[in-house]
């Protein structure tokens, strides 16, 4: 039941026969988010975020089809068909969460238990609900102490160790514990299922690495990991930026200071994929980083990846020796959000390290220092907005802007050369560019863009499945689907007239599920909305509004064969009569409109 599910999520509030709540993709005051809950669909008129119970799990998750397929129907205790092989690797996974939940349950036990972990955390300001809400534990200083656990209990441990939460001696061939005599952080997915653990050493030991991470697994890869993403994500909506910082205690320190929109890399530099996963929540990031030699080549590598991706980047450099971990703890949240309030435009960032690195007085290092800038802006696509900034950097460097934009058009094409041998070569190497494929996201895809009576072929489509008794004979005769401009909803169309009355209760969600694209979808959700208060007359509408769109498309098409002929010879005169015909049939169409709506126009 959709109001049960988005319930979860959002405080849902009777509003008639429907409900309606704030938001939760796009920041506002009023409710404009509404549950529909005899045709199973959610719409929000602000952002038009709208869909049925899987397209809502999609969106506030970020997760794919399948996987809020596979959420829902463990919520309703039904087990999906799979193949063998697909089946075996998802009871592998099952397996590797389940031992890293054991695991977590034992570390946050042993954390009760231990004084100096305690002690550790309460010195560090760290306040018991941040410790429940980011599920932090404490690995005994013991080689043996999750060991113990395990055959305690019977657990398989050969999950344990595929998790990366034991070794095993080379030797002796016993397993013993990975992580000892440290503060766990447990690292969730987007699910919120713990993948990974992070742990801080709390004795000093030059032999052992202040920071350890779990290895990666099929459940855990770093580069598409964000540390404190599932309990900020709802914050970023909100305050329509993140804040990205260094590390899992800067992170644990911001959000119990009330800066509740900040995520960490986990073990590893910022990559694309890190970039493509907050661009599904947001446009706008803030890296914040100290502002020593390695936390500037931090900003600047991490800033050139999000600006890459089309995310409006800002860079915020903390003063010598300062985290955000430790400036909120001497200085309190004011002063973080004071530095915060000094961030700088990612590309002004850039342009400053440049004059800082290079001597812009010496031609040649000047040159360099232009190659430089002119590679951060050859992977925009939008020409105005490289524009803007090869207007920034000449007027700031003194350099002349139409030979920048010149350098900067050898720069895209040697860009997309480098990409095309790229691609030859990994075509020749007999690697598939399915791989490829599957790491973009979908939002990085252009949405579909709806042509013609777009809005009469929806508004049919809705009279059609709310007077299907009525409409449907008369419909099927007079309209066929190749005359839609739209593939999606002539899909519909087709998919709607094999059906017989009465229409399934869950048709919606049928409906729904055939509408790939999220666009399209929440135009059509939008529809389903609409109350229609002469609906044989707006039928009738419809019906003239998508044939005059079919028939100026065959006009269209037509003339532009016509262009293609030679004049007076018998495929031209041919073309030439069913122009006039096709002229004929449109003026009839208008005249019927313009009699139904004596004010439209007439051209």
């Amino acid at each position: 039941d959709i109001v049960e599910l988005i319930g979860r999520y959002v405080t849902l509030k009777k509003a008639g026969k429907d409900y309606k709540a704030l938001c939760p993709f796009h920041k506002e005051k009023t409710p404009s988010f509404y549950v529909v809950p005899d045709k199973q669909i959610f719409h929000c008129f602000g952002c038009g975020a709208s869909g049925n119970v899987f397209a809502f799990l999609m969106k506030y998750e970020n997760i794919t089809f399948m996987e809020a397929l596979k959420r829902l129907a463990a919520d309703a205790g039904i087990e999906l068909p799979t193949t063998p092989s697909a089946r075996k690797q998802i009871s592998d996974n099952e397996r590797l969460y389940r031992a890293n939940e054991l695991a977590l349950k034992f570390f946050q036990m042993e954390l009760k238990r231990s004084a100096q972990a305690r002690q550790y955390l309460q010195t560090r300001g760290i306040h018991p609900a941040t410790i429940e809400r980011y599920k932090l534990g404490w690995a005994p200083d013991a080689w043996d102490g999750l060991v113990k656990y395990i055959e305690k209990f019977n657990y398989p441990i050969q999950d344990f160790f595929r998790a990366g939460l034991l070794q095993k001696g080379e030797r002796t061939n016993h397993y013993y514990d990975r992580f000892r005599g440290r503060l766990m952080f447990p690292i969730l997915n987007p699910s919120e299922k713990v993948v990974a653990f992070g742990g801080r050493i709390l004795k000093e030991d030059p032999n052992a690495p202040k920071y350890m991470n779990s290895p990666e697994s099929t459940i855990y890869q770093k580069k598409q990991i964000l540390y404190g993403l599932p309990q900020a994500r709802q914050e970023i909506r909100e305050q329509e930026f993140v804040i990205i910082v260094e590390g899992y205690m800067d992170v644990l320190q911001l959000a119990q200071a009330g800066i509740q929109h900040v995520v960490a890399t986990s073990g590893t530099a910022l990559t694309e994929e890190h970039a493509r996963l907050l661009r599904r929540y947001t446009k706008k990031c803030v890296l914040c980083y100290d502002s020593d030699p390695a936390g500037v080549k931090a900003a600047m590598r991490g800033g050139q990846l999000l600006f890459n991706e089309g995310l409006e980047t800002d860079v915020v450099l903390l003063p010598a020796g300062e985290d955000p971990d430790s400036l909120v703890r001497t200085k309190g949240a004011e002063a973080f959000l004071e530095f915060l309030e000094h961030k700088q435009p990612y590309f002004d960032f850039l342009l400053q390290t440049l004059e800082e690195q290079y001597n812009l007085e010496i031609a040649s290092q000047r040159s360099a220092a232009i190659d430089v800038a002119l590679e951060a802006l050859a992977n925009i696509k939008d020409p105005f907005m490289s524009g803007f900034y090869v207007e920034r950097l000449g007027n700031r460097w003194h350099v002349d802007i139409p030979l920048l934009l010149n350098a900067l058009k050898r720069k895209k094409r040697q860009l997309q050369q480098q990409r095309q041998r790229e691609t030859t070569t990994e075509n020749t190497s007999g690697e598939t560019a399915a791989s490829s494929t599957a790491s973009a996201t979908p939002s990085g895809s252009s949405p579909v863009m709806l042509a013609g009576a777009w809005r009469a072929e929806r508004d049919l489509l809705v009279l059609l499945l709310t007077h299907y008794d009525m409409f449907a004979p008369v419909v099927s005769d007079k309209l066929f689907p190749e005359e839609f401009q739209n593939p999606e909803f002539a899909n519909i169309y087709q998919y709607l007239l094999q059906l017989e009355a009465p229409l399934p209760e869950d048709i919606h969600q049928h409906i729904l599920e055939r509408l790939e694209d999220e666009h399209v979808r929440n135009v059509f959700t939008e529809g389903l909305l609409q109350e229609f208060h002469q609906p044989d007359q707006h039928l009738v509408d419809c019906l003239m509004r998508i044939k005059i769109a079919y028939q100026n498309s065959q006009l269209k098409r037509l003339r532009e064969e016509l262009r293609t002929l030679t004049p007076g010879s018998e495929p031209f005169q041919s073309v030439m009569l069913q122009i006039q015909e096709t002229t004929r049939v449109l003026k009839e169409l208008k005249s019927r409109i313009y009699r139904s709506h004596p004010g439209a126009p007439q051209k």
